[in-house]
């Protein structure tokens, strides 16, 4: 079986899960059905591939895909089962968390928390840990949830290859890590509902789109494309991932590369080239 139709069964398993069984986890029932038409899929996954073969192959492991059809489940990866430092991808799976407890009423959006910058509310500081990337509210909101919690969620949504309980007060060492493939689901569970309820599902999206930082994979869309997404940046290492909204499908992109030698210089036409290509197939 190929890489790209193993990814597909087993992301399909994945979704038979979580809509089968007596999780806890929240649906909101907001987002699309898939289209589960096998041809479909099969296409779909086949003309992903040959884009991700392409775009990785001058790169090798320097580089971690993970790309998701929304409207199929077709998947094409590379490498995303390899860990990379997690940067400010961590951010996240804190927010997951976050909304998580909030979902469970054990958290508030109005609570008042200490940040090293200040006092903020969790709402306030859910909003900059996103959409500007800050990293007081970061630390503050995952030691407030707690890093073993962020990481028993993670592991109870089939999330394993993502550790994050190393962090160190004001330092993201590089021991916390995850994979591209982890971060793929999780926004594919995001976006279905499948995570949270749907007001925590729909804020938290909300903020994604709002994400001030649009130098990687924005940069390779036409003006006006919606794009929900996070970026990470850290020891050379630079990360984007989100979903792009299509008029005809959406798409889960996750790009992770690195170490560079000069990140911002080096990196943003990489993840231009990936978009690009990306949102020539969507349309």
């Amino acid at each position: 079986m190929s890489a790209c139709l193993l990814f597909t069964f087993l992301y399909l398993q994945k979704t038979i899960q979580f809509t089968g069984t007596g999780s806890s986890v929240q649906k909101s029932g907001s987002s699309p059905e898939l289209d589960t038409t096998p041809d479909a899929g099969l296409t779909a996954a086949t003309e992903l591939q040959t884009i991700v073969d392409a775009f990785a192959e001058p790169y090798g492991d320097r580089v971690a895909v993970a790309v998701i059809d929304l409207k199929t489940g077709a998947t094409a990866t590379k490498n995303a089962g390899t860990s990379f430092v997690s940067a400010s991808i961590y951010k996240l799976f804190v927010a997951n968390t976050v909304y998580h407890e909030i979902d469970e009423g054990r958290l508030s959006l109005t609570r008042v928390i200490s940040t090293s910058a200040g006092s903020k509310s969790i709402d306030a500081c859910l909003d900059v840990m996103i959409t500007v990337s800050d990293n007081a509210c970061g630390e503050a909101l995952g030691t407030l949830v707690g890093w073993d919690t962020i990481d028993e969620l993670s592991r109870s949504l089939g999330l394993t290859g993502s550790v994050l309980n190393n962090y160190v007060r004001g330092n993201m060492v590089k021991d916390n890590a995850t994979t591209a493939r982890d971060v793929a689901l999780l926004l594919d569970m995001l976006y279905r509902g499948r995570l949270l309820s749907k007001e925590s599902t729909e804020q938290f999206i909300q903020y994604l789109k709002d994400d001030e930082i649009n130098q990687f994979l924005p940069s390779g869309l036409p003006d006006g494309t919606v794009i929900a997404h996070k970026i990470g940046y850290l020891y050379g290492y630079v990360h984007d991932a989100g979903i792009i909204y299509g008029p005809n499908r959406d798409v889960v992109v996750v790009l992770f590369t690195g170490e560079w030698n000069t990140p911002t210089v080096e990196s943003p036409r990489v993840f231009a080239q990936l978009s690009s290509a990306l949102w020539d197939w969507m349309n």
